[in-house]
């Protein structure tokens, strides 16, 4: 009948999950049950995407901290808008950047090594 064409036409044109992850759906398609009107309708159900996840799922919410939790997502959306903004930046102003930290970071490392050697010479080895 019509019914029955629609799905083969619908069966051939797109993936659906629930031809592999769904025994139901894998029973409506047998020979013995496809006169039956709800193997009909479980037929009909096609998508794209499983119920769940069939990956293992571990729970990870007694590892938080609800008092640090807000504060480090707001930390990490600011650094990452900070980071997406670099990165669009021409190359030879990123190289300017980088190159200036760079400088920065090795003038102070010498500073603090000075005084580190200055209030005690063995703190440096």
């Amino acid at each position: 009948d019509a019914y029955n064409i629609a799905i083969k036409a619908d069966d051939s044109n797109s993936f659906s999950s629930t031809d592999y992850l769904f025994v139901s759906s894998k029973i409506a398609h047998m020979e013995e049950f496809r006169h039956l009107t709800i193997a009909k309708i479980i037929a009909h159900f096609r998508t794209p995407w499983p119920k769940q996840s069939y990956q293992s799922v571990k729970d990870y919410s007694h590892s938080y901290k609800s008092k640090f939790t807000m504060l480090f997502s707001s930390v990490s959306n600011v650094l990452i808008f900070f980071v997406g903004s670099f990165i669009q930046l021409p190359p030879s102003v990123q190289d300017a950047v980088i190159n200036s930290g760079f400088s920065a970071g090795f003038g102070y490392t010498v500073v603090l090594l000075g005084q580190l050697y200055y209030l005690y010479p063995a703190l440096i080895v």
